[in-house]
C-alpha cells in the first residue's frame, strides 16, 4: 500500500491518530503522531473530483507561550499529539500521550503566525490522558487516563463529592465545567435535561426559528456567529419565554446562538440554516 501511494505521489504520515472536522470553518483536522503536529485542510468535491485545499501545519512542531496567571514561559509542544475534539465555540483540544502528557487547549483563530495555545492540564505521572469527547450541550467533558504509575497512591485529590482519589489505576473522568459544578445529577439523563435553559426549534430553520426559555432564565444578550465565528445581525421579536429569530435572509450553513443567561455565563447551541 506505501508503494502504490508513493507512486500516486500521495503524502504519506506516520501516525496519524484522529480526525475531526471543525464545527466553525468545516475544515479537516488531522493529528499526526509520527510529526508531532496537527494538520488541516478544505475537503475537495467528491463528485466534481476537486483536490483538497489549504493544506497547513495548524499547531505544533515549536513552543508556545504559556500564562499560568502570574508568569508567561515558553513551552514546547512535545512529542505524542493524538486525540482530539472540538468544542463548540470550536477550540481544539489535542491530547498527549508524549513528554508531559499535557491536554491542550488550541483556541478557535489560533494560527502558528498568531498563536493561541494553552494547557488545560496534565495528566498524574505515568498517565495518559484519552478518549477525550463532550455532551452536546458542552456542559461536561469526558476522558480516560490509562496506565498511571502505580506509585500515585501516595496522594490524593478531592473529587465534586468530596472523596479522596488516587490515580494509580486506569480511570475515567468526567469535568464540569465551573457553574455545573454543584448540580444533584442522579443519572445520565441529568446531562442533557436537568438545567437546559433554552432550546431552539425548528432545528434545522428557514425563515425564522423560537427559542424557548425556562422560567428560570433570563437572557442579557443573544449573538448569532456564523461558520467562521464572524458576528452576525439579527432580528429579534417576541417576548419571554418565547421569542423569535428572523432567519430568511441568511445563507444556509452551521451557526452559532450565544446567550447570556443570567448575567452569569454564556451557553451556545449549534443552528442549522436550510434552504
Amino acid at each position: 500500500m506505501l508503494a502504490q501511494c508513493a507512486y500516486a505521489q500521495t503524502t504519506i504520515f506516520k501516525g496519524i491518530e484522529d480526525v475531526e472536522i471543525s464545527p466553525i470553518d468545516q475544515k479537516i483536522y488531522l493529528a499526526v503522531k509520527g510529526k508531532d503536529r496537527v494538520y488541516r485542510f478544505t475537503d475537495g468535491d467528491p463528485i466534481s473530483g476537486t483536490v483538497i485545499s489549504n493544506f497547513e501545519i495548524y499547531v505544533g512542531g515549536t513552543s508556545y507561550e504559556i500564562n499560568d496567571g502570574t508568569n508567561s514561559f515558553f513551552e514546547p509542544w512535545g512529542t505524542g499529539n493524538d486525540n482530539l475534539a472540538f468544542d463548540d465555540l470550536g477550540n481544539l483540544w489535542v491530547l498527549q500521550d508524549g513528554d508531559d502528557n499535557h491536554i491542550w487547549v488550541v483556541e478557535n483563530g489560533h494560527s502558528q503566525q498568531v498563536p493561541q495555545v494553552k494547557i488545560f492540564a496534565r495528566t498524574p505521572s505515568g498517565g495518559e490522558p484519552t478518549g477525550i469527547t463532550f455532551t452536546p450541550d458542552y456542559r461536561y467533558l469526558f476522558m480516560s487516563i490509562q496506565h498511571p504509575d502505580q506509585n500515585n497512591d501516595i496522594t490524593n485529590q478531592l473529587d465534586a463529592f468530596g472523596e479522596p482519589r488516587n490515580f494509580n489505576k486506569d480511570v475515567a473522568l468526567v469535568i464540569s465545567r465551573n457553574e455545573y459544578s454543584n448540580n444533584p445529577i442522579t443519572g445520565v439523563s441529568d446531562l442533557y435535561d436537568s438545567n437546559k435553559y433554552l432550546q431552539l426549534y425548528p432545528n434545522p430553520a428557514n425563515k425564522t426559528i423560537t427559542i424557548a426559555m425556562n422560567k428560570a432564565a433570563v437572557i442579557g444578550e443573544l449573538q448569532l456567529l456564523d461558520s467562521n465565528g464572524k458576528r452576525i445581525p439579527i432580528s429579534i421579536f417576541g417576548k419571554h419565554p418565547k421569542i423569535q429569530l428572523t432567519t430568511d435572509q441568511l445563507p444556509a450553513g452551521i451557526y452559532h446562538l450565544r446567550a447570556l443567561i443570567n448575567k452569569n455565563y454564556w451557553m451556545t447551541e449549534k443552528l442549522v440554516i436550510s434552504k
